[in-house]
Order: structure tokens, then C-alpha cells, then sequence
């Protein structure tokens, strides 16, 4: 599907901006020397650097967002569907996870293995620093979409209750029957 593979971009996407940033560092660091004035260089060169990685982190962001709203979205009749046909809550939430999880776990393996190659060719020294800081930062961003749509997409109907059933305290009720009396 169009939105698994988009998913899986985002993940990539968000997973090559954190290495890259270990990357820029470490070299930005190493050529500029360790004097006060290579300092002072490195430090001035990371500023629109660090700009051009942040717009890539919210792009990736906004990207994973969006793309799992719409797909949740698409789905609430499907998540709906499901429901009356005995699906409970927890049924939902498992196949939730198992579709982000789809779409990391791929885009994970397509950063790493990017972030080692590019890492390689120009910073062999800064592969595994940044192959560690893009993979706890993805699995992070992983963890919050999931927390995000589990509630949406096994509680989408919130207020709807099983006939009969009711949630209100008995002071709510009797307040409410004080008032119709």
C-alpha cells in the first residue's frame, strides 16, 4: 500500500536526519581543529546546518503524522465494521502497532543501511555513533506514533456504549432525576 510505503519514508527519512546530525558534528568538529578559532568556525557552520536538519525532522514528522491520520481516518468505518463484528479494543490496538510497526521496521533498515554507507564514505569513524543516535531517535518517534493511534484506532467510537450499560455515578443520576421530578 501507498501510505505503508510513505510510512516507511517518513521513518527513513527521520532516521538519516538524526545520523546525518552526528555526522555534520564529527566532521565539522575534526576539520576545523581544535583550536578556539576552529571552535568558533565549527560552531558558526552548524547553525544553518542544524536549520536545514530541523525542517528535514518536522518534514519527516509531519509526514508520518499526516500519512497515519489519513489512514486512520480512511479507516474508522473499517475500525467501526470490526467492532460490531466482536473485535474488542485490544484486538485493535495489536493490529495498530503491527501496521506502524510494518512501516518502521523497514524504513529502519533502509536508514541504517544508508546512514552506514554514507557514514562509510565519509566519516568512517562517526558510522556507529551515528547508526546508534538515528535508531534511538527513530525507535522514540516509533513509539510515540503508536501511542498516538492506538487510542485512535481501537477507542475511535469513545462515547459509544453496549445498550444497557452505563457509565454515569449514581449522584449524576440522581442529580438528573431531582431535576426532571
Amino acid at each position: 500500500r501507498a501510505s505503508t510505503v510513505t510510512l516507511a519514508l517518513g521513518f527513513s527519512l527521520l532516521f538519516l536526519a538524526f545520523a546525518t546530525v552526528v555526522v555534520i558534528v564529527r566532521l565539522g568538529r575534526q576539520a576545523a581543529g581544535a583550536t578556539r578559532l576552529g571552535e568558533f568556525a565549527s560552531a558558526s557552520a552548524l547553525l544553518p546546518q542544524g536549520v536545514l536538519i530541523a525542517v528535514t525532522l518536522v518534514s519527516a514528522c509531519v509526514l508520518i503524522v499526516v500519512v497515519r491520520r489519513l489512514d486512520l481516518a480512511r479507516r474508522s468505518t473499517e475500525t467501526g465494521a470490526l467492532r460490531a463484528m466482536g473485535w474488542q479494543r485490544r484486538h485493535l490496538a495489536r493490529a495498530a502497532v503491527a501496521e506502524v510497526l510494518g512501516a518502521a521496521v523497514p524504513g529502519l533498515v533502509v536508514g541504517v543501511t544508508a546512514a552506514v554507507v554514507g557514514s562509510l564514505v565519509v566519516a568512517p569513524e562517526a558510522a556507529l555513533p551515528a547508526v546508534l543516535t538515528g535508531s534511538a531517535a527513530t525507535a522514540h518517534v516509533t513509539a510515540t506514533v503508536v501511542r498516538a493511534s492506538v487510542p485512535r484506532a481501537a477507542g475511535r467510537l469513545r462515547g459509544w456504549r453496549r445498550r444497557g450499560s452505563t457509565s454515569r455515578s449514581s449522584s449524576c443520576r440522581s442529580r438528573r432525576g431531582r431535576r426532571s421530578r
